[in-house]
């Protein structure tokens, strides 16, 4: 692993907090990591658009999963089955999206500048929106196809529970 200063899931890596976790809990006992799997981390996200909301985060300091896969790391195929299996039982089966940024300048919404995919409980359609949004968004078999299309590009990368995975190029978006 790779430390970035001022990057909050680097120091969580390094320290054993983020700094967010840290100026909203204090020195408490609880920890935001739920768990570790290979080369990523399963974090609670500390401002959660619903109850259940996870962060999926690789060790490795890069700005999109499609700069990891390009980088030679793993795809995180099976963290996200442990992790769709525990949100399903809790809550509900989830959405998994990506805002991967392809630089800091070009960075997709992206609010922290290291890779993270959000693991969120319950089916939210959001293909129609991303229509709104941006002019093409396309399909795709699998993450893997889509972080080899999404290389060198910011981006927008949905997963729905049904297994439809689609995204669009998004230089610019709502975070």
């Amino acid at each position: 692993m790779s430390w970035e200063e001022d990057c909050p899931f680097c120091a969580l890596f390094e320290e054993g907090a983020s700094p967010c976790w840290r100026q909203l809990f204090g020195s408490s006992e609880e920890s935001e990591v739920l768990f570790k799997d290979g080369e990523f981390t399963v974090v609670l996200d500390t401002a959660p658009l619903v109850p259940g909301h996870l962060l999926i985060v690789p060790y490795r300091h890069t700005r999109s999963l499609a700069q990891l896969k390009a980088r030679g790391g793993t795809e995180c195929t099976e963290v996200k089955k442990r992790v769709s299996a525990i949100l399903t039982v809790a809550y509900a089966s989830p959405t998994f999206l990506e805002h991967g940024s392809e630089s800091f300048s070009r960075n997709a919404g992206a609010c922290v500048d290291h890779a993270h995919l959000h693991a969120i409980p319950g089916r939210f359609r959001l293909r129609d929106a991303l229509r709104r949004d941006f002019a093409e968004v396309t399909e795709f078999a699998s993450q893997s196809q889509a972080l080899e299309r999404f290389q060198n590009e910011p981006y927008l990368y949905c997963e729905e529970p049904t297994g439809e995975v689609y995204g669009a190029i998004a230089p610019m978006c709502a975070t």
